[in-house]
C-alpha cells in the first residue's frame, strides 16, 4: 500500500512509537502537535520543529529516501518532492517546512 503524501498528527494515532517517544523523552507534550502535518515515510529526514510546532525536514535527505525506495534518478526524486511536497499549502494548517542545507 502506498504511503499518503501527508497526514495530520493526532494524539494516539501514530503508528510509529518513535515519534511520540522522542517527543516525550525530550520533555515535549504530544498534545502540542495535534493538527500538525507530517510527511509519512520521511521520518529519517525530520530535523525538528519550529516554535509554532511545524515540522522541519531536510530536502537532501528526502531526495535520498526517494532514491533508496525506488529506481529513480536524483532529478526524478527532486521533481517528485518539488511537485508533491513544496508546491502546495493549506491556509490555517501547520504545513511542514523543507529546508535546503548549506554546505560550508
Amino acid at each position: 500500500m502506498a504511503q499518503p503524501l501527508f497526514c495530520t498528527i493526532r494524539k494516539g494515532l501514530m503508528t510509529e512509537k518513535n515519534f511520540e517517544e522522542l517527543l516525550g523523552e525530550n520533555g515535549y507534550d504530544i498534545d502540542l502537535f495535534d493538527g500538525v502535518v507530517e510527511y509519512p515515510g520521511f521520518r529519517k529526514a525530520l530535523l525538528g520543529f519550529t516554535d509554532d510546532f511545524r515540522l522541519v525536514y531536510d530536502y537532501d535527505r528526502m531526495v535520498e529516501i526517494i532514491m533508496e525506495d525506488g529506481d529513480v534518478t536524483i532529478e526524478e526524486a527532486r521533481e517528485f518532492i518539488d511537485f508533491n511536497y513544496t508546491e502546495f499549502g493549506v491556509s490555517g494548517v501547520k504545513m511542514p517546512i523543507i529546508i535546503n542545507s548549506l554546505y560550508i
